[in-house]
């Protein structure tokens, strides 16, 4: 099973977030919002893993990272099965430019509201992570290929309700 990291960036304060949308160029999600990150090397765990990928696609030294969710997926939208690991993790600044082969980065207010709003353009991962970030929780959300759409929602949508 491929692993993946995903990062949510926090201010100082946590008031705003950071995140990715990806470019619609992507093989997978294009346009969608997400968290910085990406494939897990050989020989690293996810931590080291979204430590490297931050540095790389940020300039983001990520000293406080705390699991915030672990999604897995068999299949079920046709890529392969995969881990995804989900961090959060604060920054001095949020001023920063995304490699735009990658995508955009944005700053939204962290509040119920704010994410709402963004609700239709997250990955089933980057959701799954905001609600549990919401909700002062950590999550594991399994997804297969048998599973109908509506299950599917039903999971995305079983801790937070807006």
């Amino acid at each position: 099973m491929q692993q993946y990291t995903s990062a949510i960036i926090f201010n100082l304060d946590h008031t705003r977030i950071l995140l990715l949308k990806r470019a619609n160029h992507k093989k997978t999600h294009p346009g969608y919002i997400t968290g910085f990150g990406g494939h897990v090397e050989v020989g690293e765990t996810p931590e080291q893993g979204i430590v490297r990928e931050l540095d790389e696609e940020t300039g983001i030294s990520a000293s406080d990272l705390k699991t915030v969710a672990i999604c897995h997926f068999d299949d079920a939208d046709g890529y392969e099965n995969r881990e995804i690991f989900v961090f959060q993790c604060t920054a001095l600044s949020l001023d920063i430019t995304a490699d735009p082969h990658d995508g955009t980065a944005i700053i939204i207010p962290f509040d119920f509201e704010s994410i709402d709003q963004i609700r239709s353009q997250c990955t089933e991962a980057c959701w799954f992570a905001l609600q549990h970030l919401l909700t002062k929780n950590i999550g594991i959300l399994n997804i297969t290929s048998q599973m109908r759409d509506e299950e599917i929602l039903r999971k995305l949508n079983r801790k937070t309700t807006f």
